[in-house]
Formats: structure tokens, C-alpha cells, sequence
């Protein structure tokens, strides 16, 4: 199983071991984060991950660290919060619940307005898919 999930990697061209490099900052969730990035008018993108998810570690190499992706989010000045689910934190269960998921990977942009429509990517992602997604009106 070990030997196929390198396999996969390697065809990837993600290395699964290499430290995380990110160009853009990124904070630790919070509802509170949330709320507080709308309240100054910033759209959020949340990242709800583990370390154990290794579609969720294929996504961030391949789509996440994408330099478009990324200048997209910095560009729309998204505010940046990674879930970190790898001990299965309650608050990220209720959250998770709340945009009718159960697991990870899920990728959610809440809008700059509260009251908007919150928008749940595909648990694969694409860069066309993030960039489609990013180029919804926020407010």
C-alpha cells in the first residue's frame, strides 16, 4: 500500500515528504477568524485538512501552491485559514458539518458579507476549478 501511494506521488510529481513551503500566510481556523475577516470586508478561503489526507496533501502541492491560485488569493486579498482536522477537533466537526461535509478534504470560501453564499469546492481540486471559484463575486 506504502509502495503504490509513493508510486502515486511520484507520478504526481509531489514529493509527500518535503516541508511545507507557503508563499502566501496562512492562520489557523477559527469561527472567530471567520467572522472577523468579514467584518473588515475580506472574503476567507478555509482549508480543512490533516496530515494523515493524502488527497489533501495533493491538493495544496499541486493546486494550492499553484503561483495563479495564488496570486488570485492575494489579489482578492482572501483571508487564509488552514482547519487543521488531524486529531479530529470538535470545532472542526461542527464546521464541517455546518457546509454538509464530513470529512476531509473540504475547501470552503465563506464571502466578505455574512449573509452571502458560502461556495464548497470539489474535494479534488483543479486549478480551473479554484479559479473559477475565486472569480465569484466575494461580497
Amino acid at each position: 500500500m506504502i509502495g503504490a501511494l509513493g508510486i502515486i506521488a511520484a507520478s504526481l510529481g509531489v514529493s509527500l515528504a518535503s516541508p511545507r513551503v507557503d508563499r502566501l500566510q496562512w492562520q489557523a481556523f477559527s469561527p472567530a477568524a471567520v467572522e472577523q475577516a468579514q467584518s473588515q470586508g475580506h472574503p476567507v478561503f478555509v482549508d480543512f485538512t490533516a496530515a494523515w489526507c493524502l488527497s489533501c496533501q495533493v491538493n495544496e502541492l499541486s493546486v494550492l501552491h499553484d503561483t495563479s491560485v495564488e496570486h488570485e488569493l492575494e489579489a482578492k486579498h482572501y483571508v487564509l485559514l488552514r482547519a487543521d482536522w488531524t486529531r479530529y477537533d470538535p470545532e472542526i466537526t461542527r464546521q464541517l458539518a455546518s457546509v454538509s461535509r464530513s470529512g476531509v478534504p473540504t475547501y470552503v470560501i465563506y464571502p466578505a458579507q455574512p449573509t452571502g453564499p458560502v461556495q464548497v469546492l470539489p474535494e479534488l481540486l483543479t486549478r480551473s476549478a479554484v479559479l473559477s471559484a475565486l472569480s465569484q463575486p466575494q461580497s
